[in-house]
């Protein structure tokens, strides 16, 4: 299955414009390679003559370009750390299109020279830059650092601006959580056409993964993942991100992100490769169509739509509900989607220090037709709302004590939600509203709606949230539909 990551999407400018454009070409230049940098032993020891060059001998400074692939805040604390990715040229010839190498630095070296920060925060993902700078091995990979020495300063600077490079498709997690020491050329050296060397540093995609214990999940932890292939992989939560905000996900996801090494256990350097996204909005669930990070009505909806069923591909995509890539809408994508709902939560950050959206739920949707006024919605107890449509919405329910503050967007008729701070909350262009809720249950609640169709008060109806079998029920119903509409 092909689904390109949100990240690399958008851009007008290519890398390979780009590099046209500064004849940004390594061996016409002078530059080092970034896959020579990384070139390994057998026992995953950097091998590139710099490594063994002191300091002060111009041999073991390098310069190389490439495309960075994080902005340095959303990897570390940049009071204390500093580290950036930076992957290859794209519109290299191969082999040196491949290969990606972090810069680091931090301020535990000590010494008057090491005024900290020293190194800017303003790279973005799709910069391309030259560096120059010292290299040493750490835990299986090469760095581009300061050798703990703080007057080894190096250097970045931006050239260009583009897009982040399409990601690598690692075929499994069997074909990237090794060491491969196949040696063709019988140098001595891995030709890293394959295993965790292969994609080391550089910007990739598995698909079709999932969480093998959720324990420990959160920002700045590593949690095991597998696939079909039952291998399992490190899936490292940045510790910078957004993950404390978000359960683990219950069923299969793709996750595109930086693919790295960290091996502690010693020479040789052959385990502990691991995918590093830096928020959650780097994971697809399985399920989730419209790739807002959460599984809801939404994209059952979508679902429903497009149904086809088993057995007769018709070129469906994502988007469309096939979420297995076998270009079906059927009851496989159905009961991954079960298997990862969230049901509707507000992703937005809260302002004034109001504490995050909790993980979990039971959460619901509450939907509004300006024509009626009706709104439906699926608790009695509401902790949070976010509703999208004209006009004004108030709350008589007690429960509704949270609504306190307030805030509003800037542009009314462009943004995607909010949170409701007050008694009385504006709320822009019509879609749907999503609130949290601590319980599900049957009831009813109140609200009062003043707005284009006039005003008064609505008793509406509390629905549950799907369940697994009433989504399974779900797809049988479209796929009968579909049959009856081919039928006839």
């Amino acid at each position: 299955m092909k689904c390109v990551s949100r990240f690399g999407l958008g851009s007008m400018v290519t890398i390979a414009a780009a590099g046209a454009l500064l004849g940004l070409s390594a061996r016409a230049r002078g530059l080092e390679e970034i896959w020579d940098l990384e070139e390994v032993d057998m026992a995953g020891t950097g091998v590139h003559p710099s490594l063994s060059s002191l300091d002060d001998q111009p041999e073991a400074w390098v310069t190389f370009r490439g495309v960075v692939l994080n902005a340095p805040d959303d990897m570390l604390d940049t009071a204390m750390q500093w580290q950036v990715f930076v992957q290859a040229l794209p519109d290299n010839p191969a082999p040196y299109d491949r290969g990606g190498i972090a810069l680091y630095a931090n301020t535990w070296y000590g010494g008057p020279a090491n005024t900290w920060p020293r190194y800017s925060t303003d790279y973005a993902l799709g910069d391309v830059v030259e560096v120059h700078g010292l290299m040493m091995d750490y835990n299986g990979k090469v760095n581009l650092n300061e050798r703990h020495w703080p007057e080894n300063v190096f250097t970045v600077a931006k050239l260009d601006t583009g897009p982040v490079p399409e990601p690598v498709l690692i075929p499994s997690i069997a074909a990237c959580n090794y060491f491969d020491p196949n040696d063709a050329d019988a140098d001595g050296k891995p030709d890293r056409n394959a295993g965790g060397e292969r994609y080391q540093a550089q910007w990739c995609r598995l698909e079709g993964v999932r969480v093998a214990d959720a324990a420990g999940w959160g920002n700045g932890s590593g949690v095991p993942i597998t696939d079909d292939s039952h291998q399992t992989l490190t899936l490292y939560c940045g510790s910078m991100g957004d993950f404390d905000a978000y359960a683990a996900p219950g069923g299969k996801f793709n996750v595109t992100a930086i693919f790295d090494q960290e091996d502690e256990t010693g020479q040789p350097w052959h385990g502990s490769y691991r995918m590093w996204p830096l928020r959650f909005n780097q994971i697809e669930m399985w399920g989730d169509a419209d790739l807002d990070s959460d599984v809801d009505l939404l994209d059952v909806g979508t679902v429903a739509a497009h149904w086809t069923g088993a057995g007769g591909p018709q070129s469906k995509d994502w988007s469309q509900g096939d979420f297995d890539g076998d270009g079906d809408v059927g009851l496989l994508d159905v009961g991954e989607m079960s298997r990862n709902w969230t049901g509707s939560r507000d992703d937005l950050t809260p302002p004034g220090g109001e504490m995050p959206v909790p993980p979990g739920g039971p959460w619901a949707e509450a939907t509004y037709d300006p024509d009626t006024g009706e709104v439906i919605v699926s608790a009695t107890e509401v902790e949070y709302l976010r509703i999208d449509a004209p006009g004004v919405l108030t709350g008589d329910d007690p429960d509704w004590g949270f609504l306190v503050g307030s805030y509003f967007a800037d542009d009314s008729d462009g943004f995607t939600g909010f949170w409701a701070m007050n008694n009385a909350q504006t709320f822009s262009s019509q879609s749907l509203g999503y609130v949290a809720v601590p319980g599900s249950g049957y009831g009813e609640l109140t609200l009062v709606y003043e707005g284009a169709f006039g005003n008064g008060q609505i008793t509406v109806p509390v629905v549950p949230e799907p369940t697994t079998w009433m989504l399974l029920v779900l797809g049988a119903a479209a796929a009968l539909v579909r049959r009856g509409k081919r039928a006839g």
